[in-house]
């Protein structure tokens, strides 16, 4: 599902919640959280939409996103270049560094093509930015989410296939380097058992081992700049995801009824007595609760589409070659 679609879907769900509270007669904070927020959206995207109509920034966005993306492809293929040299003064395997370089830029020419292809769908893109946008903020911010998977769908490729490369020539050593300690692995009770090995599957296991083990080093360097390269991407879209969930589920409501001590974010009561002229007053006092309090108990809830990567995770996909996904 893209960005748009998640956040429609998010959209209906919020309107369902806000249904339900009100036929069962149970309007709370959070409810009332739910609908300030979806309205602060909407005000916020019918201004910025406003704003596009009105001015030429839809068509400056559509050239500036062009001309970022072919900035993207350019430095891409001047960074491959670099690494089919000597990057960084490292001595790799000229044969696989040459094929793998080749094999990139050939996928660079591929995008090229590929960009003529979907140029229009950016111009639509922008152009229904200008329409969408009515929906809410966090709407056009999704749309913006889905146009960087779009441009950066070469990032993304080139590191699958670096990915897969280096994860299973990894595999392949631990499975080489078992060999020489006489264990093989038993996917049957999923546990290393001992194993005799004959004079041939030695031989035939230290000359591979040997192999892969000296092209490891060059398979590394291009796994490790296009990991980087989708480190950063994903970086970018959790960034914006992160904008668009606090937008979606603003307390807004709760924030300004404290702002204004109203009764609804009234904590204890504390109560204080007097002497005046010999008359004992009893006063009270209302104690409001803290802003953070306040937003922790009537925060909206957050529907996920995906589970979140712990960072032990991601740490492990890194180094075990395993693909990571949106973030």
């Amino acid at each position: 599902m893209t960005a748009v679609g998640r956040q429609f879907h998010q959209r209906y769900l919020h309107c369902k919640d806000i249904n339900i509270s009100f036929s069962q007669k149970k309007v709370n904070l959070k409810t009332k959280n739910l609908i300030s927020a979806v309205l602060l959206d909407i005000f916020c995207g019918c201004l910025l939409t406003t704003v596009l109509l009105q001015s030429s920034l839809s068509t400056l966005l559509f050239e500036t996103t062009i001309q970022k993306t072919h900035d993207v492809v350019n430095n891409l293929q001047s960074l491959i270049n670099w690494l089919m040299g000597f990057p960084a003064g490292l001595k790799l395997n000229a044969p696989l560094n040459n094929a793998l370089g080749q094999f990139f830029l050939y996928h660079i020419f591929l995008w090229e093509s590929y960009m003529v292809v979907v140029q229009p769908l950016f111009a639509t893109a922008v152009s229904v930015s200008t329409v969408i946008g009515a929906f809410g903020l966090s709407f056009f911010l999704s749309l913006l989410n889905d146009v960087i998977s779009l441009a950066t769908i070469h990032i993304y490729c080139f590191y699958g296939y670096a990915a897969r490369l280096y994860g299973y020539q990894l595999k392949s050593l631990s499975a080489l380097w078992r060999l020489f300690r006489g264990k093989k692995w038993n996917p049957l009770r999923q546990r290393v058992d001992s194993y005799t090995y004959d004079v041939h599957q030695l031989y035939l296991g230290t000359l591979i081992f040997t192999v892969l083990l000296f092209l490891l080093p060059t398979v590394m360097v291009y796994y490790i700049v296009f990991t980087c390269l989708r480190l950063a991407v994903l970086t970018l879209q959790s960034i914006v995801f992160k904008v668009i969930s606090v937008i979606s589920i603003f307390p807004a409501y709760s924030i300004l009824c404290r702002i204004l001590s109203s009764h609804e974010t009234a904590g204890d009561v504390y109560f204080s007595v007097f002497n005046a002229q010999s008359v004992l007053v009893l006063y009270m006092e209302t104690i409001q609760i803290s802003v953070m309090t306040v937003i922790k108990l009537t925060l909206p809830e957050l529907h996920r589409y995906q589970e979140v990567i712990h960072w032990k995770d991601l740490f492990s996909s890194i180094i075990w070659g395993n693909i990571i996904y949106p973030l």
